[in-house]
């Protein structure tokens, strides 16, 4: 007596169960690699938006430091806070030109990025000629040449939050593509598992 004979009751119920058992294993195998491309997407997004934050974040935090230094040699001389000068204000040059690699940089951002090196430059060469003064003993020129570099700090401090801003709302598009993604990925494999479909 044959099971698989499809000519009896028996036999057409359990090649339909083999071929449900079939279809469930496909259905799970289309579903399980649709997930793992999506959760690479979500990684190499997720890497680029990490990276493009501590950018961000090191420009910032080098930008402050190198203003905190400056200031302070200027006030002490002492020779640390001109060394954290120096290193802070290569840090941050390092991360803007970081930042001009990132991709999918708009023509804003990348003139806002522009605009950020070349302020922190014109503000890095008065803040040196105040150190210069300082050691040459004219406190008093020293303080008037880094006082008057203090409207381009404000403007440099704001375009670094504008930046941080700009790079926010990319990231906040880029979580939305990737939840759309995600959202359309489920409903073509729902869609797929209840017409039974490879």
């Amino acid at each position: 007596m044959n099971i698989f004979a499809l000519s009896t009751i028996r036999g057409r119920l359990i090649a339909g169960f083999l071929l449900l058992v079939g279809l469930l294993i496909v259905a799970g195998s289309v579903g399980r690699l649709a997930i793992s491309a999506f959760s690479s997407e979500i990684s190499v997004a997720l890497s680029s938006v990490r990276q493009e934050t501590a950018l961000t974040a090191s420009l910032t935090t080098s930008v402050a430091q190198e203003l905190g230094a400056a200031a302070r040699y200027v006030d002490r001389g002492s020779p640390q806070d001109r060394a954290l000068f120096r290193d802070a204000g290569w840090n941050a040059h390092a991360a803007v030109r970081e930042l001009n690699k990132a991709e999918g940089l708009t023509s804003t951002e990348l003139g806002l990025i522009a605009g950020i090196d070349a302020r922190l430059a014109s503000i890095e060469i008065g803040l040196a000629q105040a150190h210069l003064l300082r050691d040459l003993g004219r406190s008093a020129e020293a303080v008037a040449r880094a006082e008057s570099v203090r409207t381009l700090e404000g403007e440099l401090t704001r375009d670094v939050s504008r930046l941080g801003e700009m790079r926010s709302r990319q990231v906040d598009g880029r979580i939305q593509d990737v939840q759309e993604t995600g959202g359309q990925r489920q409903r073509l494999c729902l869609a797929r598992a209840l017409l039974g479909e490879a």
